[in-house]
């Protein structure tokens, strides 16, 4: 008859088995290896006998479906973004290039020669944009400094084109008008030469 004192290191060498990680993946791999040999060699015993009897821990599974759904949306996000990046682009350079003469309103009364050194120094950075425009408010002013025509912050270009057709000689102004529509609404660049037919137009102008 066996001593309970004699049995116990018997238990604790099998309790030490049964928790030690090297006999636990030897298990698994074993009975891995005999569910594979069943499956290709044939059998008498149920395949899921040599399943390893593995549970997922839910917050594992938390951790993989939140990751997976915030990759995905960044993927779709990033991808979004590339699709509509050039309109977004397109609109905001629209919304910047759209300039009304409503919009001068605060520069309304500024000196002819402060026009001109901005369009001269735009013209000199190939910004023929701003060129064209400044010699457009320089026209206008000029208009305003003869009394011929008052600036006024509400009066479109159709109107301005209305009012210099009782001038003597309304080309040049109706030039620089028209490149200014072009500005505004047009969709073609403004090139150095819009640029260089904006220069004769204010040239005649001042002659």
């Amino acid at each position: 008859m066996f001593s309970p004192i004699a049995m116990l290191p018997i238990s604790l060498a099998t309790e030490f088995q049964r928790i030690n990680p090297g006999w636990v993946i030897q298990r698994e791999t074993r009975r891995v290896s005999e569910w594979l040999n069943l499956i290709l060699f044939g059998g008498d015993r149920n395949p899921n006998d040599y399943i390893p009897n593995w549970a997922i821990p839910e917050w594992l599974l938390r951790t993989i479906f939140w990751t997976f759904t915030v990759t995905l949306a960044t993927w779709a996000g990033w991808q979004l973004y590339r699709l509509l990046a050039p309109y977004i682009n397109e609109l905001r350079l629209a919304r910047t290039d759209y300039v009304v003469v409503g919009a001068t309103a605060p520069e309304v009364g500024t000196p002819v020669e402060e026009w001109l050194r901005r369009s001269h120094a735009a013209q000199q950075q190939g910004n023929y944009r701003e060129a064209c425009r400044t010699l457009y408010m320089a026209a206008l002013q000029k208009l305003s400094d003869a009394d011929l025509i008052r600036q006024q912050s509400s009066r479109t270009d159709g109107e301005y084109l209305s009012l210099l057709s009782e001038l003597p000689q309304p080309q040049p102004y109706e030039e620089l008008v028209r490149v200014h529509e072009l500005l505004c609404f047009g969709d073609r660049p403004i090139t150095a030469e819009t640029y260089q037919r904006c220069q004769r137009a204010f040239q005649e102008i001042s002659a």
